[in-house]
């Protein structure tokens, strides 16, 4: 019995390692435009890296994010027995359009509010809050929508409508993500920094789906 507890602690140990990994992988060039960013201090190329981020993220960072809550998406209904390896790359290679399509709406969005926060913050801070909450909602917006897209083989503008009415309409599964959100984030960086290589990504994608899914159960959309 404990060495069946041992095997199932280690198998999903794995699971999330594997996965994170993963992701982690196919964002390799925008880890390393993170990384030049942190490490470089000039005006010039920070500028330049930005540029480059801006462009790489709705073709990288979506396609990646969408595969690995997918990859979740099968321990949670129980589908047992498959390459983690193979599935990723299966999942990323057939979500690709729709990630990259609901990528660019997202990512346009994240501008527009990172770009008022930054405005705003050093002449009005009312505004300045104001943009902070509807980050909130942007961030909890997008994980819905990451979501759905694992679970459901429908067109962008439905997934993207739908999203939006669970977010708003949902407030229990809403603060579940954002809570979960904040949590595993401010962990990671904050202190457990080992944490994002190996678990951050997928434990995030695994709990927030996992809230996701049960509320699809409950109105009977699975």
């Amino acid at each position: 019995m404990q060495m069946t507890g041992l095997f199932q602690a280690v198998e999903w140990t794995s699971r999330f390692a594997v996965t994170n990994v993963l992701w982690i992988l196919f964002n390799a060039p925008i880890v390393l435009v993170v990384i030049n960013m942190i490490m470089v201090k000039q005006v010039e190329v920070s500028v330049l890296s930005i540029i480059i981020l801006m462009i790489l993220v709705p073709w990288i960072f979506f396609p990646a994010t969408v595969a690995m809550f997918a990859s979740v998406r099968e321990w949670i209904i129980e589908r047992e027995g498959y390459d983690l390896v193979k599935k990723y790359w299966r999942f990323y290679i057939n979500n690709y359009k729709k990630s990259v399509k609901a990528g660019f709406v997202l990512f346009s969005l994240w501008i527009i509010v990172i770009g008022d926060i930054y405005y705003f913050s050093s002449t009005h801070t009312m505004l300045t809050y104001i943009f902070i909450a509807f980050a909130s909602l942007l961030l909890i917006y997008t994980i819905n929508v990451f979501s759905n897209l694992a679970h459901y083989e429908m067109k962008v503008s439905w997934i993207l409508r739908r999203a939006f009415f669970l977010t708003m309409g949902n407030w229990r599964l809403s603060i579940t993500i954002l809570g979960t959100s904040l949590l595993i984030i401010g962990v990671s960086v904050g202190g457990l920094f080992f944490l994002v290589p190996f678990f951050s990504g997928s434990l995030l994608a695994f709990i927030t789906f996992s809230a996701f899914y049960r509320t699809c159960v409950k109105l009977t959309c699975e």
